[in-house]
């Protein structure tokens, strides 16, 4: 009897160091989307730690100077009880992939690059074919968030989008000048495949890849342009291998977006979202709408004095002959969407409604 007693008095005192050991652990979770403290209501005092992928190098503009803003403001506007953590250049999720990881659960926030994600976001790929007439980051992002709270499309009910923004006009950085129609026959360009048709459509040759492997391209003369805005020439040190730039704002425009899991969204407490989504539009409207000017701008100056870049302006009757060679672009697509039973001539109408509008306040 007595073994038997020490044998019970044994499991009890096992049992209950083990329930007293597990007790005492910490509720943050090990891997990316956990919470730091406290469980998924976000009660009062408890801190949400959120996971934030982004594909834009740590040394980049966007990481160092917009990325703060908005982990700075959030992290503010909801008094310390949300905390981002961020993983840039691809660590977490790389670009293209950013948005469906988000949307997966692999990340609770992001920073996506629209332009990286061809045929999943059907209305809002008008927004940056060839031939949108944006002439500025400001006019464009103020065109494509207003269109999208106009139209609402499906292609968004799975996610949060917190902001909308963009890159503004694509130019054409090359090592040979390119100041006629004539100057662009048959030259090698680097572009994303969505702008392969206008490529093409122009006499030159595409070659799809991406940012990250322009540099060894433009380099080795595996092509002899590329099609970006103006920050990669800082950015992606494009500078360095290229020596003139043919502004062409109708080629294109980057469309990005700030996202957020839909179940984490809505797990979160009223007074949360309201402070998100207040900080969000301060950043926008502060910030985001515009940043892609400013990188533009002080990279093309750059260019100009540390490296010799010369930019080549169009006339007004040589960019009408490029315009007229991609128009076809535009038109074709919306015609595709009518074709799906979505609104293509309305989205194409807002292009050119709201982007005059827009072009005409910051001009």
């Amino acid at each position: 009897m007595k073994k038997r007693g020490l044998l019970l008095i044994s499991v009890f005192l096992l049992v209950l160091s083990i329930a007293l050991f597990t007790g005492c652990g910490s509720p943050a979770s090990d891997t990316p989307g956990g919470q730091a403290t406290g469980d998924a209501e976000g009660k009062s005092g408890d801190i949400i730690e959120l996971t934030f992928a982004g594909f834009m190098p740590a040394n980049s503009p966007f990481e160092k100077e917009l990325m703060p803003y908005i982990v700075e403001e959030i992290e503010a506007a909801t008094d310390g009880r949300v905390k981002i953590v961020a993983y840039p250049g691809g660590t977490l999720l790389e670009g293209g992939n950013i948005f469906d990881g988000v949307m997966e659960g692999v990340a609770d926030m992001g920073h996506e690059s629209l332009s990286w994600v061809e045929g999943r976001l059907p209305v809002s790929d008008i927004f940056k074919k060839s031939g949108v007439p944006f002439e500025s980051s400001k006019s464009a992002s103020r065109t494509f968030s207003e269109a999208m709270e106009i139209l609402q499309p499906d292609e968004y009910k799975d996610i949060k989008v917190l902001m909308f923004f963009c890159t503004g006009p694509g130019n054409i950085h090359s090592n040979v000048p390119i100041r006629c129609l004539e100057d662009f026959q048959g030259l090698e360009v680097r572009c994303i495949g969505s702008d392969s048709p206008a490529i093409t459509a122009l006499g030159a040759t595409p070659v799809t890849m991406t940012h990250a492997e322009s540099y060894e391209a433009l380099q080795k003369g595996i092509v002899k342009a590329n099609l970006a805005s103006n920050e990669t020439l800082t950015a992606w040190n494009l500078a360095e291998v290229t020596k003139y730039t043919t502004l062409t704002p109708f080629l294109y425009n980057g469309l990005q977006a700030v996202v957020m899991n839909l179940d984490v969204w809505n797990s979160l407490p009223a007074d949360i979202q309201n402070a998100i989504e207040t900080a969000s539009k301060k950043v926008w409207e502060e910030h985001a709408i515009g940043f892609f000017d400013t990188q533009s701008d002080l990279a093309l100056q750059y260019a100009i004095e540390e490296t010799g870049q010369e930019v080549i302006t169009l006339s007004d009757e040589e960019a009408a002959r490029w315009k007229e060679k991609i128009a076809f672009i535009i038109d074709e697509y919306a015609e595709e969407l009518n074709s799906r039973g979505l609104p293509g001539t309305e989205v194409k109408e807002l292009v050119f409604e709201l982007g005059e509008k827009y072009n005409e306040m910051y001009r």
